[in-house]
């Protein structure tokens, strides 16, 4: 893996706080942050500095893919750290999760949440299959791609996909080097894909699982337009719940629940989610070009 060392400032924190676990972990925090950064959300990742965990908030970026191709040559060329965990600044989360995620022993694994508006997780399950989301099912799930909203990584899986694909180093003509590991590609030829599944099919190219980790409920932030009906109809949460995607639902927060509410086509929360993709649409094209692609 060819690299260049370009002058480089780690960011610092941003405040300080007295805690006995500073140790420095093994696992390093990229946070890209083109779009905002929630104030939730930063307050989690200070609650992680607090504990020892570097963070690295990236502003500057329009571009997603070359923000994420950047951090990567930074944290290669400029870092020790055996792993990384992209969060990105609309995702709510706990200590835990990341705790969860280093103790997987995978390479890559992370977990899941909804499109903002959409009635669809950023995965793409294996053979359509049922997925348990909770304490009820398994814990770890082999998928064919997932999004990079909560991903861990390891340094051995990135310096291996760039080894064995041939990534180059890019740009040090002008002294912004990057590796293009997460590049937007078009999959099944008329499938237009992101940064975060065209690593995906680039780790499992080179022979890499990628795996979900169903316990970790994270919350994606977005904007929601309130209406007279939120006054009028509250649902209480829910400790377990089964769920399947409709293919063209009506409203684009509708879900199919178990208890079926006729009036209501509403999102209701819930702590076990059983995840059906089996109906058509995008996510089947996408299936359907991982089984084939990766034979």
């Amino acid at each position: 893996m060819s690299t260049r060392n370009i002058s480089f400032n780690p960011p610092q924190s941003s405040f300080s706080i007295n805690n006995n676990n500073t140790e420095q972990k093994d696992t390093l925090i990229l946070v890209p942050v083109g779009l905002g950064l929630d104030h939730k959300t930063d307050e989690q990742l200070r609650i992680l500095e607090s504990f020892g965990y570097q963070v690295w908030r990236q502003p500057g970026y329009s571009a997603i893919d070359q923000c994420r191709n950047k951090m990567i040559y930074n944290f290669l060329t400029h870092t020790d750290f055996k792993n990384i965990l992209w969060i990105d600044g609309d995702i709510i989360f706990d200590l835990k999760d990341v705790q969860q995620l280093e103790q997987s022993n995978y390479d890559i694994v992370g977990g899941t949440y909804p499109f903002k508006g959409y009635p669809q997780m950023t995965f793409v399950p294996k053979d359509s299959e049922n997925v348990q989301f909770g304490d009820k099912g398994p814990r770890y799930v082999e998928v064919e791609a997932l999004a990079t909203g909560f991903l861990f990584v390891t340094r051995k899986a990135i310096t291996n996909i760039i080894d064995k694909l041939e990534i180059p180093l890019c740009n040090t003509s002008f002294d912004n080097p990057s590796y293009p590991l997460f590049t937007p590609d078009v999959l099944s030829g008329d499938t237009y894909v992101g940064e975060d599944f065209g690593f995906c099919a680039k780790a499992k190219k080179v022979g890499y699982k990628l795996y979900l980790d169903t316990t970790i409920k994270l919350k994606h932030v977005g904007r929601y337009e309130y209406s007279w009906s939120d006054v009028a109809y509250k649902l209480p949460e829910k400790e377990e719940l089964t769920y399947s995607v409709e293919e063209e639902p009506e409203l684009a927060t509708q879900f199919v629940v178990q208890e079926k509410k006729a009036a209501l086509k509403v999102v209701e929360k819930e702590d076990d989610v059983s995840y059906n993709s089996s109906k058509k649409g995008i996510w089947n094209k996408l299936i359907s070009f991982f089984k084939s692609f990766f034979k």
